[in-house]
């Protein structure tokens, strides 16, 4: 599974990929409003209770997150 992530000012979009050879597919999207959530570690704690396809920690070989910052 590999996680990539948008955390925006307004939200947090967080999104779950399977692997298929050398395609990727969607599995799980999250998206909730950034003030929700104080620090990124309790933004991932919400994505995983939130269902994450089930999946756990050890399951997610990478991820990448993106935020853009404000001048």
């Amino acid at each position: 599974m590999i996680l990539a992530g948008d955390l925006g000012g307004t939200k947090c979009t967080l999104i779950l990929f399977s692997e298929d050879g050398a395609r990727l597919n969607s599995v799980f999207r999250f998206r909730e409003p950034t003030r929700d959530f104080p620090t990124p570690e309790s933004l991932m704690e919400s994505f995983l209770r939130a269902g994450g396809a089930g999946v756990n920690r050890q399951q997610i070989k990478a991820a990448a997150l993106g935020s853009q910052a404000q001048p």
